[in-house]
């Protein structure tokens, strides 16, 4: 599936990508601003793609940055960071697949009426049910309801 440049057509720019490290897994920049956008930037979506393919549609309210530690540490009580830092990310670089990281930023508040809209916790559910990356879990529809 070739679902990178759908992303890209909304507005999603690459950030980075994923490598290994001595304490486990770290972001390679590749976006000239990497550091401004991670830290700066929240109510933002994010995508790990693999080659063309998404795998993995994800949402923040906080930085980047804060969101993408979760990851690099693989917290056991955290499950999500868990299962993709230690199912999914790491097993990819370690067989020599570039996972990349790519983000898009959204403005903190838009109205509708007398109400604020959270445009990338919107998005990410429209996201994920229309390009089915295969590291996302929630938000999907369950076999019986397709």
């Amino acid at each position: 599936m070739k679902h990178r440049s759908e992303l890209e057509e909304i507005g999603f720019q690459e950030l980075g990508c994923w490598i290994l490290c001595d304490k486990g897994i770290e972001i390679k920049p590749t976006h000239s601003n990497s550091d401004d956008i991670l830290k700066n930037h929240p109510y933002a979506l994010y995508a790990f793609c693999e080659g063309e393919s998404v795998c993995y549609i994800g949402k923040t309210a906080n930085t980047l940055k804060k969101r993408f530690d979760g990851y690099k540490k693989g917290n056991k009580n955290q499950k999500t960071n868990h299962r993709i830092h230690h199912d999914e990310i790491k097993p990819a670089l370690i067989d020599f697949r570039q996972i990349d990281i790519l983000v898009a930023i959204f403005p903190k508040h838009i109205k509708w009426g007398r109400f604020d809209i959270n445009l990338a916790g919107g998005l990410e559910d429209t996201l994920i049910e229309q390009l089915d990356p295969c590291w996302n879990r929630s938000g999907k529809k369950s076999n019986k309801e397709k």
